[in-house]
């Protein structure tokens, strides 16, 4: 009974996403009559996740630099949480000096793992600068 529940599953969540990817191809390329009898088509845009670059000048760059900002800005939950987990080892570390060290480390793993993706901008914009000249 479970086998014939989880294949009626299966096969409904393969339908959804079959269906899910085949409609907007079904309607993008659906004709319809515009106004005055001329044909349109209607085309679907999907937005860049990453925000949108100047259309003159290098697309590579651009796009490095908001992913660059795109991890900066996930990266600082994340770093607060570590934060908060390594002060969480050292406040139970109870005397002892091993589970203080484990606590120290996590710390400063941390801050150098925050500094390291802080200055991935500004190492981005150095090696810009020396293969411009």
């Amino acid at each position: 009974m479970k086998k014939v529940v989880f294949m009626v599953a299966f096969a409904a969540w393969a339908m959804l996403l079959l269906g899910a990817l085949i409609s907007p191809v079904l309607v993008s390329g659906a004709d319809n009559e515009g106004p005055g009898g001329n044909s349109t088509t209607t085309v679907i845009k999907f937005p860049n996740p990453l925000g949108n670059c100047a259309p003159t000048g290098n697309q590579l760059q651009c796009v490095i630099y908001l992913i660059i900002d795109k991890l900066i800005l996930l990266s600082i939950p994340i770093v607060s949480a570590l934060v908060i987990f390594a002060a969480y080892q050292i406040m139970t570390s109870a005397g002892d000096p091993e589970k203080f060290k484990t606590g120290t480390k996590t710390l400063l793993y941390t801050a150098i793992g925050f500094a390291i993706i802080l200055a991935s901008k500004g190492v981005a914009l150095l090696l810009q600068d020396i293969l411009k000249s």
